[in-house]
């Protein structure tokens, strides 16, 4: 179903009709990215960004001489890439005990780990956590495209539909230790497809203690599974993220990703509870929120990049051509941008310095129909 006009990017042949400069380092790519007009000009690259261990055949493969097509390749990577996994307690008596917020733990390890890192080398798709308390252990993961295209929805709802709604359930003593429930309505990016109806659980919203363990078990769930309402049913994409581990892993193959609306949901969530006053949400966010740098780089991503592929076909049905990045690219080169910009000119918002999310431009530069 097509997307709605908000949501649109240039295609390929778009960003060809710009004018293109060809890459073919890793090294100083953020930068050359950065620096381009995002009105005129384009990169093309001409170098692999996922790891080579996932565009390698395996044993089986080599012997059915079956070539890995790059697009199986992304999706391979986006499923079992490779997340930084954030310094938190391990329990809930030391999530009581640590002073520092989600925040500082998150800014800590991107700027210690990925800025010591050649940019080459960065391979992250995302990052990730566990609760400290309760029988959910499920492994929380953020996958750097989602913050962005959490902002966007969150951006269309805010300045095109009226708004997120929300109906909090925070008066139960319960919600001290175990956190508020928000049902949220979020609008579709495609269009006729009606609102999306999800439950985000374990909100931190109170100003105690116990706020500090609270945070980690963040999640959401979509409507009531027997409720046969399409609101009730979860965005196609998150629906079908099935996911196994590999044989050798000890972590279960079952994990919660935070996808967009979910993030546009949380992204309301903070700013209904800022302007109350309430700033609990907001500190103890393990989501991170996208500078307008941030963003500006993730559009460029969409817009004015593309990238040679040896096994997608031409535009004369041949082997070999342009295309836009995938998913999994774009997580690659946004851990990439943190190493090289650092967290704070990516993974942090100001509001001094950027301004509201909700007008952050996601428009197309010279297209008249956004």
């Amino acid at each position: 179903m097509e997307k709605k006009s908000f949501f649109k990017e240039r295609d390929t042949h778009e960003i060809q009709e710009l004018d293109v400069q060809k890459v073919y380092r890793a090294r100083g790519l953020v930068d050359k990215i950065m620096s381009l007009d995002p009105e005129k000009e384009g990169i093309s690259i001409q170098t692999v960004i996922l790891p080579l261990d996932f565009l390698h055949p395996t044993a089986k493969e080599r012997k059915e001489r079956k070539e890995i097509m790059q697009k199986e390749a992304a999706r391979k990577f986006f499923k079992h890439g490779y997340y930084l996994h954030l310094t938190q307690p391990e329990t809930q008596s030391e999530a009581y005990a640590l002073k520092a917020i989600p925040l500082e733990l998150r800014q800590r390890d991107f700027t210690t780990k990925l800025q010591s890192m050649n940019e080459e080398e960065i391979f992250f798709i995302g990052y990730q956590w566990h609760p400290v308390q309760g029988r959910d252990r499920l492994t929380r993961r953020v996958f750097f495209p989602f913050l962005a295209e959490g902002d966007r929805v969150y951006a269309y709802a805010e300045t095109k539909t009226g708004g997120i709604q929300l109906q909090p359930y925070v008066d139960a003593a319960r919600v001290k230790q175990e956190g508020g429930e928000i049902v949220c309505s979020v609008p579709s990016r495609r269009k006729k497809l009606p609102r999306y109806k999800l439950n985000l659980q374990h909100v931190p919203v109170e100003g105690s203690t116990e706020r500090r363990a609270v945070a980690w078990s963040l999640r959401a769930k979509y409507g009531s599974e027997d409720s046969g309402d399409s609101k009730g049913r979860a965005p196609e994409h998150e629906q079908y993220n099935i996911r196994y581990t590999w044989d050798f892993e000890r972590e279960g193959s079952q994990q919660f990703t935070f996808y967009p609306h979910v993030i546009a949901a949380h992204r309301k969530v903070v700013k209904d509870y800022w302007s109350k006053h309430n700033f609990t949400p907001m500190e103890m966010s393990p989501l991170a929120f996208l500078s307008k740098k941030g963003i500006d780089f993730y559009n460029r991503l969409c817009n004015n990049v593309v990238i040679y592929d040896s096994t997608c076909n031409n535009s004369n049905g041949k082997k070999g051509g342009l295309r836009k990045l995938y998913l999994a690219e774009k997580a690659v080169l946004m851990s990439r941008s943190i190493g090289v910009l650092g967290a704070k000119e990516i993974m942090y918002w100001d509001g001094a310095r950027d301004g509201r999310v909700e007008d952050y431009d996601w428009s197309i530069p010279q297209r008249a129909d956004w």
